[in-house]
């Protein structure tokens, strides 16, 4: 075997072994000040003709903190699902809320949507993906009251960010 096999074989089997490490995790194994806890966010239907919408997520901190507070929303990648945020839990700042939420077809949330025309170029399959997490935030800023940033105080708003591996 070529090093460059064994190099992408070694490759491929990390995201593997760190699934399986974070699938086995439970929230109430990880030490930290915060008590995170999992829901679903029911978003109705997104568009007229399709089921509604759930998604099961994670709250760092189901009871906010106090005074302005930055709200992360997580989004996961192929292959992982929102579990593979709670490791960060206890690095958060301490003013930091970390919402994560199970993408379509990963445990807790509804099946994928199934496209009209699969495969590549397929922009509806996108489309529907980015209608979930604009849909989930604005229930985070409906439903569960995430504030606006705070003017000149740098804390408060909503950051996106996401994790993929390829």
């Amino acid at each position: 075997m070529s090093s460059a096999q064994s190099d992408i074989e070694h490759r491929s089997s990390v995201p593997f072994l760190l699934s399986l490490i974070l699938f086995s995790s439970h929230p109430s194994s990880i030490p930290s000040p915060m008590s995170p806890s999992w829901a679903t966010a029911d978003l109705g239907v997104l568009v007229p003709g399709d089921p509604p919408t759930k998604l099961y997520y994670l709250d760092s901190h189901p009871v906010p903190p106090e005074g302005p507070y930055t709200t992360l929303v997580a989004v996961h990648g192929t292959g992982f699902n929102s579990r593979i945020w709670l490791p960060l839990l206890p690095h958060l700042p301490p003013h930091t809320r970390l919402l994560a939420f199970n993408r379509r077809g990963y445990a807790g949330s509804s099946p994928p949507h199934v496209s009209a025309s699969p495969g590549a170029g397929n922009t509806e399959g996108f489309g529907r993906q980015v209608l979930d997490l604009a849909a989930f935030v604005r229930f985070a800023v409906e439903g569960l009251g995430v504030p606006a940033a705070a003017q000149g105080e740098g804390k408060g708003g909503i950051v996106l960010f996401g994790w993929c591996v390829l």
